[in-house]
């Protein structure tokens, strides 16, 4: 059983609460358990502000924080203050406190809906930390699903539009493999198929040109794929 009073440092330990030591001890148990990192989110008495906690094993999330602030900044949130605890088995215990935005949109979800949504979409920045379309999440034109879904979008596109089709393959059967001019040829245009046609920048650089058609696509995305986790709806 592991105890986390063995794992401590001594400044820590005669600050922290019974209540922080219980919640850390539970979320390093955790942490052990799996490869990523875990987060949980807790009420702040007497308050609106929402205490979130993260664990995970260090030097294994390099690039997750900075994208976690543009999480929540992007549902109007801000961290009124953050402690970060390293502890001697190698876990590392990060406490973010947020609080709404005070000239936050009217149009805003309320605290609680927006500390739902900043825990579910940890993970998908936890799998894919940075993206190419990481600037249009951070002003606010996408958000963290649309952003990765128009990455996806990129690397299936970049996959196929990057095939050099059958005419080249027919066209390799016929050229004589003996012949080196004939080969210099053949490579020649199999590089210029490549380089000339969807390149991976052409394509980002369109991709990045639509952000509202990666809105409307993902809306249409998610509800073919999106299924309600609501019992009564089983059948």
């Amino acid at each position: 059983m592991l105890d986390i009073r063995k794992v401590s440092d001594r400044t820590f330990l005669s600050k922290a609460t019974v209540n922080t030591l219980d919640v850390y001890e539970r979320i390093m148990c955790r942490v052990m358990e799996r490869s990523g990192p875990v987060i949980e989110a807790f009420d702040v008495e007497g308050s609106r502000e929402k205490r979130v906690v993260i664990g995970y094993r260090q030097q294994t999330i390099d690039s997750f924080f900075s994208s976690i602030s543009d999480l929540y900044h992007y549902y109007e949130l801000f961290s009124t203050r953050k402690y970060v605890e390293n502890f001697s088995n190698g876990v590392t215990i990060k406490t973010i406190y947020l609080s709404p935005l005070s000239n936050a949109n009217l149009k805003s979800p309320p605290i609680e809906h927006s500390i739902i949504q900043v825990l579910k979409e940890a993970s998908l920045i936890y799998c894919v930390p940075q993206n190419p379309l990481q600037p249009l999440f951070q002003t606010g034109q996408l958000s963290v699903q649309e952003a990765i879904y128009g990455f996806s979008a990129l690397i299936f596109c970049q996959h196929f539009l990057n095939r050099l089709g059958s005419e080249y393959t027919t066209l390799s059967t016929m050229v004589d493999a003996n012949n080196p001019q004939h080969v210099e040829v053949l490579m020649k245009l199999k590089k210029r198929l490549r380089q000339e046609t969807f390149t991976r920048d052409y394509v980002l650089e369109i991709v990045r040109s639509y952000p509202e058609l990666i809105r409307l696509l993902y809306v249409n995305f998610a509800m073919v794929h999106y299924t309600s986790t609501n019992s009564n709806d089983l059948k």
